[in-house]
């Protein structure tokens, strides 16, 4: 009969040894998740204040912008004032209303 408890208590602190290991490398990896966790999170604020403007800021007058953004297609098209067009003026004389 003592030889039965001696092993159940045999199986008992190992179980409790096991245990404990179990929870120490748990612990281990959630502290180098939160780790892991926190140098990402400083890279992406490091990339994200440069990449939304911790840059320096660019005189307006060394901005260059190309020509199509001062008029657009659509403007230059219906303008009544290019020369050459056969086209009546928006709200004029409209012939072609009734047909």
């Amino acid at each position: 009969m003592k030889r039965i408890q001696r092993d159940r208590d045999e199986q008992l602190a190992h179980r409790q040894q096991d245990s404990q290991i179990l929870i120490q490398r748990n612990k281990n990896m959630l502290q180098d998740i939160a780790k892991r966790h926190g140098l990402e999170a400083k890279k992406t604020v490091e990339f994200l204040k440069y990449a939304l403007g911790n840059r320096a800021p660019v005189p307006a007058k060394q901005i260059i912008l190309p020509s199509s953004m001062y008029t657009s297609k659509m403007s230059r098209a219906s303008s009544p004032s290019i020369k050459g067009t056969k086209l009546p003026a928006i709200g004029g004389n409209s012939s072609l209303a009734g047909s």
